[in-house]
C-alpha cells in the first residue's frame, strides 16, 4: 500500500502486519508462529460464526500480527476470498526476500473497503483514500469495482469511496448502486465500542443464541481481554482486574453504541430507497 500511494521519502507508519491466509491452512500457519517467537493474544470480535481476526504478538519486539481468513466488508465465504485474492497478487522484495502482495487492482479495492471499515474519523485510512483517488486510474477503479462484485463487497467498497467527495463522484461515474447494510453504515461513520456487537446481536436467530452472546460479551475468553488490555497481558492480577472492570466499561459505552446503531439503521434504510 505504501509503495503505491506514497513517495519513498514520505512516512506512513503502521504498527502491525496483516496477513491473509487460506482458512483451510489456518491451523498450520498458527502452529508455526510460536516457533517464530509469537504469542497468541486472542480474537478481536466475539460471537459464534462471526468473522474475527486472530492476533499474535512477537514476544521480543511487541510487533502485532493479524491473521485474516477474510477482510471486513467482504460477504463471500473465506474460501472464495482466498481463491480470488491469491490470484490477484504480485511479488515485492523485502530485505532480499520475495513476498507476495496484492496487485494494483486488489490494493485499490482494499483501500476502499479498509476506509469503510475504519470510518471517516480514522485519519490514516482517510489519507490513504485521498491519495488513492489521486494516483489510481479510472480503469483500475473500474476493475476494483468488478472485484468487489465478485467478492460480495460492493456495499463496503462504495461506502468507503463515498467518504471522500471525489470518491462519491467516482461511485456515480462507475454506476455503482448497492444498498448499505447497518454494519457497513456503522463502520463507515467510525463505529464506537460495542456498536458492531449490537448489530450482530440483532441478527442472531434465537433467544438462546442471544443469551449466549451476551454472556460471552460480559465474560469473554482471557485472550480477548488480554487483546484489549495491555496490562492484562502482564500477569493474572491485572487479568482479574480487567474482568472486574468490564461491567463498568460496558455500561459507559452502551448508550453511545445504541445511538450509533440507530443512526446506522436509518442510513441503511435510506440507501435502499436510492438504489
Amino acid at each position: 500500500m505504501r509503495r503505491m500511494l506514497y513517495a519513498l521519502d514520505e512516512e506512513r507508519i503502521s504498527n502491525d502486519i496483516d496477513l491473509l491466509v487460506d482458512s483451510v491452512e489456518l491451523a498450520c500457519a498458527e502452529a508455526i508462529l510460536p516457533k517464530l517467537g509469537f504469542r497468541f493474544l486472542g480474537v478481536d470480535r466475539l460471537g459464534a460464526a462471526r468473522n474475527a481476526d486472530r492476533l499474535w504478538m512477537h514476544e521480543s519486539t511487541g510487533l502485532l500480527l493479524e491473521l485474516h481468513t477474510t477482510i471486513v466488508g467482504i460477504g463471500a465465504a473465506p474460501t472464495s476470498v482466498w481463491e480470488t485474492l491469491s490470484a490477484a497478487t504480485e511479488t515485492m522484495d523485502i530485505d532480499g526476500h520475495p513476498v507476495e502482495i496484492l496487485d494494483d487492482v486488489a490494493r485499490a479495492f482494499h483501500v476502499a473497503i479498509n476506509v469503510a471499515h475504519h470510518g471517516r474519523l480514522d485519519a490514516k485510512t482517510m489519507a490513504d483514500l485521498d491519495r488513492a483517488l489521486t494516483v489510481i486510474s479510472q480503469e483500475t477503479w473500474r476493475n476494483a469495482a468488478d472485484l468487489a462484485r465478485r467478492l460480495d463487497a460492493l456495499a463496503a467498497f462504495s461506502a468507503g469511496l463515498r467518504l471522500n467527495p471525489r470518491g462519491a463522484l467516482l461511485v456515480r461515474s462507475l454506476g455503482i448502486a448497492a444498498p448499505i447494510d447497518p454494519m457497513v453504515a456503522l463502520r463507515a461513520e467510525t463505529a464506537p465500542p460495542l456498536a458492531p456487537g449490537i448489530v450482530w446481536f440483532t441478527q442472531l436467530p434465537s433467544a438462546k443464541a442471544r443469551a449466549a452472546y451476551l454472556l460471552r460479551v460480559l465474560l469473554p475468553p482471557p485472550g480477548t481481554i488480554r487483546l484489549r488490555s495491555p496490562r492484562a497481558r502482564r500477569n493474572s492480577f491485572w487479568l482479574v482486574m480487567a474482568y472486574a472492570c468490564r461491567p463498568f466499561w460496558i455500561a459507559a459505552h452502551l448508550r453511545p453504541a445504541i445511538r450509533a446503531w440507530r443512526r446506522a439503521r436509518q442510513t441503511a434504510r435510506a440507501s435502499k430507497l436510492h438504489v
